[in-house]
């Protein structure tokens, strides 16, 4: 089989999207009925740092065929790719139908066997990496946010409340679920393509009881920022 090692990876590095911190180069999984990934980069017109998305939501990457790869490739002209289309969406298609590396370590996602690290200890590093965020996230109560031009209440009863959820997921991967039973979002900064650029995460009790109820949300409930 032919190598089809092209494009090369860029260096990742970090950069600010949205008044948080991103690594610039580093796919990563989204929950999108479109699309598969997305990655953080750089125009190199604006300086403007982009989330673009990538991979049919809807075709399985079958890579294990040198037929597909040869055909998919060529289709796309992966091998006149360089380091000038890493900000494009083909470019990271391209990459993710690269010959020498599997899906999985282009995502970093390849971890050691069970008799290395068991699943008890790897949900231990979740679980801590998940408290890590929350504790680092901007906090502020219901009523100051809603206070705000443009900020809209979502519970569990709203029909936007599942797609706001996976967006939640898919910016903070490491959490692995949202554990918040309400969202407060900033309609004003709303895009069809990027989504939410604000939203804020609750829970209407200690229980952290998911479809409660506007009617047990109080105005001094604690918010984080989680996008």
């Amino acid at each position: 089989m032919a190598k089809y090692d092209t494009p090369s990876l860029p260096d990742q590095k970090k950069a600010e999207y949205d008044g948080r911190e991103v690594t610039l180069y580093d796919p990563f999984r989204i929950d999108d009925d479109e699309k598969k990934f997305a990655v953080y980069v750089e125009n190199p017109d604006s300086g403007n740092i982009n989330k673009v998305k990538f991979g049919s939501a809807d075709m399985e990457i079958k890579r294990d065929s040198e037929d597909n790869l040869k055909s998919f490739r060529a289709r796309m002209k992966c091998d006149d790719l360089d380091q000038s289309d890493k900000h494009t969406a083909k470019f990271w298609s391209c990459v993710f139908w690269r010959g020498d590396k599997s899906v999985s370590d282009l995502l970093g996602e390849s971890f050691p066997g069970p008799s290395i690290i068991p699943k008890s200890k790897i949900r231990m590093y979740l679980i801590q990496e998940y408290n890590a965020l929350v504790e680092s996230s901007e906090t502020s109560d219901v009523s100051s946010v809603l206070d705000r031009p443009g900020m809209v209440m979502i519970t569990p009863q709203s029909p936007k409340y599942d797609s706001v959820e996976r967006e939640v997921k898919a910016e903070n991967p490491n959490m692995g679920f949202s554990g918040y039973s309400f969202y407060v979002v900033n309609t004003k900064t709303y895009d069809t393509d990027q989504g939410f650029s604000e939203v804020w995460g609750g829970n209407a009790s200690n229980s952290f009881q998911f479809g409660t109820g506007m009617r047990d949300i109080q105005p001094n409930h604690q918010l984080q920022r989680v996008i």
